[in-house]
């Protein structure tokens, strides 16, 4: 049985731009890294997350109109993107996407790694 290497985050191929933002890497290029060998992953990983949030191709809220919270200048994709956020895509995609953009305005990398792990 193969296992899908982008697990929950599969549906995010269907949106190829932005889908292109998540680095993917090999199992031995991830396991290096776990065993100390860090250089191919950080090469693959390239910029810092705030940064991605700069490609994203969304750049509104979808709850603009019914938030009495909502702030131009910050609910919008930015390093303090509240965690309401929501972009306007599909119903299935949004919980994907803004978990992907919530851990980037955190500072934190997301990656897909295929591929089969060593270990010593």
């Amino acid at each position: 049985m193969m296992v899908d290497p982008w697990g929950d985050f599969a549906c995010l191929r269907e949106v190829p731009e932005f889908a292109s933002l998540i680095p993917v890497v090999s199992g031995d290029v991830y396991s290096q890294a776990m065993h100390g060998y860090a250089k191919p992953l950080l090469e693959a990983l390239g910029r810092e997350p705030k940064f991605q949030l700069i490609k994203v191709p969304y750049k509104v809220c979808s709850q603009q109109d019914d938030c009495v919270m909502f702030n131009v200048h910050r609910c919008r994709p930015c390093p303090k993107m509240p965690e309401c956020w929501q972009p306007e895509v599909e119903k299935h995609l949004v919980r994907a996407v803004a978990v992907v953009m919530l851990a980037w305005a955190e500072g934190r990398y997301v990656v897909v790694v295929e591929g089969a792990e060593f270990s010593l």
